[in-house]
């Protein structure tokens, strides 16, 4: 009787640390999130035509795509995370989830780039999602030297990122981001249809990003 007495009381102990410590997060979360004021950006469209109105939507529409192909490219965890918050229904799920957006990922940009959430790592990694996780400045210097001249200049630039497994390899950007860049695309191109004057940089961005099917791992 006494031990399950004192289960009891341990049990009921711990309960209330667990309440005490969601509130403490759940009001220093609140607090980071108020340190943000809600902007609303508008403009005088009454001049444009009914279809360049159209077309208006379609860009905010388009520009809306660019989020997940940045949440993608801040860190490798980064859509797993957002996955989870997602799914997370309680008050301080939401809360995560809000200041997450905020941030495009677990660090505060107002405070150093400090992890607010248990899951990440302390510190934003310098990495982000262009490198591995693991790899050093050290490992990346000697391999870029193994290289030939024009896969250095790729290794060194911004459009292919470097991947492991089992040996370092380069992929083009384009090919990691198809998921996102096929549906801003067919956007484009619907611009072009709707514009007065048709948006002829619809084209050049076709061609600077191409559609393409990811390969398996990155599906």
């Amino acid at each position: 009787m006494v031990m399950s007495s004192l289960a009891i009381t341990l049990s009921a102990s711990m309960l209330v640390i667990s309440q005490g410590k969601t509130l403490n997060e759940e009001k220093d979360l609140a607090a980071k999130i108020a340190r943000f004021a809600p902007t609303v950006i508008t403009a005088d469209v009454s001049k444009l035509s009914a279809n360049d109105r159209k077309a208006l939507d379609k860009i905010i529409e388009a520009a809306r795509l660019f989020d997940p192909l940045y949440i993608r490219q801040v860190w490798s965890g980064n859509e797993a995370l957002l996955r989870k918050l997602e799914a997370d229904k309680s008050p301080l799920g939401k809360l995560r989830l809000h200041y997450f957006l905020i941030n495009k990922g677990p660090w505060s940009q107002l405070d150093e780039n400090a992890s607010f959430l248990p899951e990440a790592p302390a510190t934003k990694p310098p990495n982000a999602a262009h490198y591995p996780d693991d790899m050093t400045k050290e490992e990346f210097t000697s391999w870029v030297e193994t290289l030939t001249p024009e896969d250095k200049t790729k290794a060194n630039g911004f459009f292919y990122a470097i991947r492991r497994g089992p040996d370092l390899h380069q992929r083009p950007l384009r090919c990691l981001s198809a998921r996102g860049i096929g549906p801003r695309m067919r956007l484009s191109r619907r611009l072009e249809a709707v514009l007065d004057e048709p948006l002829r940089v619809a084209r050049e961005i076709g061609a600077v990003f191409p559609q393409v099917a990811p390969d398996a791992e990155d599906a």
